[in-house]
């Protein structure tokens, strides 16, 4: 037969402020709301020692290890402990601790352990932006450590101690013998210039801008910068302490925008203007290079304490409660925005650099979605971002150029393959993944922070909302990799009804006592159905199997890029219909909320067969199992169903559309990929 009535209907009018394509979400969500009954109204301080560690740091990594068994001994700077070291156990092997030449020249935390040391041999000496091995870095301090509703990198002043701890500091060694008269000129390039700030410790503690961006201003094209200031001799001879802030990240690895370094040079002159040679600097001249700490986002194996939703369905918020319950995440919804679509509205992620002892030191930055649901500037998701996450360590920020784009610039488009290490593919924070249709700004900006990218590109334009998480999710599982991926299957939807058809299940319904939309009648209309009508249905198994090439087709490219091996994917139920793209018939398990080791999904409302529904029963035994080695320990997650039927699914989403998970910055640092 063939089904004469859908389960939806295509609005045919864009959402304001989206004109590039419609999101289909808008008049869904805004007609369950009007229409379904129930549904609710709309560390410590980075700190400078230049008077010598305690030990001092002996050499610069790689400058020469510990022999091995038969082996050499020492080589360069390295400690022996090879059979040649051994020969004479009356030698001693200890390196002489480094000594810093006399002078005032540039130390950084270039061996990244939160401190500036004179006797760290690398912090000054290494110039370079970076490697896996040395190189120091600053933050885009775009946090409100103040909360005066603007972000610190803003404004025209340091924003107390906690702003103090976001500040990257570079130092000029003092030259307590600095001939009278001796001056110098601290510059810095006039790329950088707009998108940095350099601040300086004056003598009574507080600080004073020094070069950089001087004037309040957010468009970094339009923003006047100082590009050098003048050091007297007794600052030479105190040494003076710098601060070096971002305004922004790297946004793009096009040579014509900025590269996300930071250059200061310093030029040590008499009276006359001459260079003024030391030890340090016999030239006079010395530079130093900084880069800006990349941005990286969240992915499902990352550890959460928060997670927000919009309040507006109690059915929905009950069970997103219940499912976080006694796990330590709390759980906030909100009602004063017009979008339920939480994971939609803004990319949850964070940015670090060394504290001490090299533990990772930053803020979260999260970044918005280029279009709101309503007109108006007001309505822009980085005004909700400003009113309710911009604050002490959690940065905003956009990534578009202007706002404007289309249902693929939504996040649930975008996404994180965790972190893996497999032959020649080193991603221990994750892989950036996110479907097509983006804006070209976004892929630019994923691939310039170097860390999780390049990008994974997977086609999704086929979808009528067009996002990867209605195909995709990631679980943990005891694997080389750590974790495994969930990708729909309409085919195995198709043979689960198929088999009840064989047992003699073919009359038993599903969607029970659930309600959808009649365009007929432009009234609610029973939803459910048999499960041998549902194989009947002509238009439905053929928009099925069109989906299913679609899937395979993106599984090919999951499995190309990421190096897949057919026991790494999971295939969870699916049936799809069409509404002038393709969207999900059965509620979509596969778009879940994911955290530590329960996943929560849409309640599926499948046919009960004795007693329990069918599709539950077949999804736990894949997850809830050991079979597949999923979970933290192997042995299976805990599932949870939440019903979602009239919140989301209806209005084209599902449990993950509707949530967005965020957690403190991850442990592991991103310096020593050098890249």
């Amino acid at each position: 037969m063939t089904r004469t009535t859908r389960l939806r209907f295509a609005p045919k009018t864009a959402v304001v402020g989206a004109p590039v394509a419609v999101d289909l979400r808008a008049l869904m969500a805004l007609w369950a709301v009007l229409t379904l009954v129930g549904c609710g109204t709309a560390t410590t301080s980075p700190t400078t020692n230049l008077g010598g560690d305690a030990g001092g740091q002996d050499g610069v990594a790689g400058d020469g290890g510990a022999g091995g068994a038969g082996g050499d001994g020492a080589t360069g700077d390295g400690t022996g402990a090879g059979a040649d070291a051994a020969v004479d156990a009356t030698i001693d092997t200890t390196p002489e601790p480094f000594k810093a030449p006399v002078g005032a020249f540039f130390v950084t935390d270039a061996d990244r352990d939160g401190v500036l040391s004179l006797t760290s041999k690398i912090d000054a000496t290494f110039r370079g932006v970076g490697t896996a091995e040395s190189g120091a870095s600053f933050l885009a301090n775009l946090d409100d450590d103040d909360e005066d509703g603007l972000e610190d990198a803003y404004d025209l002043q340091v924003n107390g101690a906690k702003d103090e701890l976001d500040l990257s500091r570079v130092q000029i060694a003092p030259w307590k013998d600095a001939p009278n008269g001796t001056t110098a000129r601290l510059g810095l390039d006039s790329v950088a210039g707009p998108n940095v700030r350099v601040w300086r410790r004056l003598s009574d503690g507080t600080w004073k801008l020094a070069l950089g961006a001087s004037a309040v201003c957010k468009d970094v094209a339009q923003c006047a910068s100082i590009e050098a200031t003048g050091l007297t001799t007794n600052d030479l001879r105190d040494g003076v302490e710098l601060g070096v802030e971002g305004r922004r990240f790297r946004m793009s690895a096009d040579p014509k925008s900025w590269d996300g370094t930071v250059s200061l040079s310093l030029d040590v002159t008499d009276t006359a203007g001459k260079p003024v040679a030391s030890a340090a600097l016999p030239s006079g001249h010395d530079e130093v290079m900084l880069r800006v700490a990349p941005w990286m986002t969240f992915g499902n194996l990352d550890v959460f304490d928060h997670v927000d939703s919009a309040s507006y369905y109690q059915t929905f918020v009950k069970g997103i409660k219940s499912a976080l319950a006694n796990t330590g995440i709390e759980y906030k919804p909100y009602s004063t925005w017009n979008d339920q679509w939480t994971q939609d509205m803004f990319n949850t992620g964070y940015t670090t650099i060394p504290g001490p002892g090299g533990v990772p030191h930053g803020m979260r930055a999260h970044h918005a979605r280029p279009w709101g649901r309503a007109a108006g500037a007001q309505w822009l998701p980085i005004e909700f971002l400003r009113s309710r996450y911009l604050g002490p360590n959690t940065a905003i920020f956009t990534v578009y150029k202007k706002p404007t784009g289309s249902t693929y610039d939504s996040y649930g488009n975008h996404d994180l393959a965790p972190g893996f290490v497999l032959g020649d593919q080193n991603y221990p924070l994750g892989r950036i993944v996110h479907g097509t249709g983006t804006l070209p700004e976004y892929k630019a900006f994923y691939d310039a922070q170097a860390i999780q990218g390049p990008s994974v590109v997977v086609k999704t334009s086929w979808l009528a909302v067009g996002h990867i998480d209605e195909t995709t999710s990631w679980v943990p599982a005891q694997t080389p990799r750590g974790w495994k991926l969930l990708m729909a299957s309409d085919s195995l939807g198709k043979e689960l009804l198929e088999e009840q058809v064989k047992k003699g299940n073919g009359a038993v319904k599903f969607f029970v006592g659930l309600k959808n939309y009649d365009p007929k009648t432009d009234k609610l209309k029973d939803a459910a159905v048999s499960i041998e009508a549902t194989l009947a249905d002509v238009d439905l198994m053929q928009w099925s199997q069109e989906a299913e090439v679609e899937t395979a087709g993106q599984r090919v490219t999951l499995v190309d890029e990421l190096m897949f091996k057919d026991d790494e994917i999971v295939e969870i139920p699916l049936l799809t219909e069409d509404i002038g793209g393709k969207v999900a018939y059965l509620p979509g398990m596969v778009n879940a909320l994911v955290f530590s080791n329960t996943i929560v999904m849409a309640d599926p409302f499948g046919p009960l067969i004795d007693g329990a529904d069918l599709f539950k029963i077949y999804v736990d035994g894949e997850l809830a199992t050991p079979k597949h080695g999923i979970g933290l320990d192997g042995q299976g997650m805990t599932t949870v169903y939440v019903d979602d039927y009239a919140s989301y699914h209806i209005a084209l989403g599902e449990v993950h559309c509707g949530t967005n998970p965020e957690g403190e910055p991850a442990s592991t640092p991103w310096w020593p990929l050098g890249r």
